[in-house]
């Protein structure tokens, strides 16, 4: 018999929580496509490499896929080239649940200082904005070092989301595409939300007027 090498790439670590009540089609094709996935819960397989890999018919492969989604364990946005030409479609693997739903006991909870920030009126405002301009949106729970980039781009910026409103509002398709329209990616430091907010991604086509916007909840 012959053996089979198994390598370091072969391995993965898969939230089992994920697959509980799920048939064995989207079973099948959540797992790989989790192995697929970087550190953001992300990745661009084509349905090609999916059919090989899981062995999955390409019509049922698109069937799989819509359940995931319609299920709320995928999210599926389209990519598109600089030239406009399309790209594998992105998906993120919504796998932020609780450790009671994964079926393990909760740590014991920490007693954090009290925090001022409406962080669920802040993923809502953000989805709001990437789901009517087509860009990435927050699908796990906001890490503490992101709610202390936040923190300070608010203080250096009291107009924070009117900014990030109206550049996004004028964002051109490449832009959009692309990291700097990305949550994490224009909190992450004073220079990058200085870039963005003194318009570097705009779409000079487009009139330089955005709606005023204000944080859900506030």
């Amino acid at each position: 018999m012959q053996g089979v090498l198994l390598r370091k790439g072969d391995f993965s670590i898969f939230p089992s929580g994920l697959l509980k009540g799920r048939d064995p089609y989207q079973q099948v094709v959540l797992s790989w496509i989790w192995k697929h996935t970087n550190e953001e819960g992300e990745c661009f397989p084509s349905l090609a490499l999916l059919v090989k890999e899981t062995g999955v018919s390409r019509s049922k492969m698109s069937t799989v896929l819509g359940e995931l989604e319609q299920a709320g364990l995928l999210v599926k946005q389209s990519r598109f080239r600089k030239n406009g030409g399309q790209q594998s479609s992105l998906y993120y693997v919504v796998a932020y649940q609780t450790m009671e739903e994964l079926g393990r006991p909760p740590p014991e909870p920490e007693k954090p200082a009290k925090d001022t920030v409406d962080w669920h009126g802040v993923v809502l405002t953000w989805n709001k904005l990437a789901q009517a301009h087509g860009l990435k949106p927050i699908h796990t729970k906001v890490s503490d070092s992101r709610k202390k980039h936040y923190r300070r781009r608010l203080e250096e910026n009291p107009d924070f989301w009117g900014i990030v409103s109206r550049e996004i509002g004028l964002m051109d398709t490449w832009g959009k595409s692309q990291v700097v329209s990305t949550f994490p990616w224009i909190i992450a430091n004073a220079s990058n939300f200085e870039r963005f907010a003194e318009g570097k991604y705009r779409d000079e086509h487009k009139p330089q007027e955005a709606p005023k916007l204000r944080v859900a909840g506030e």
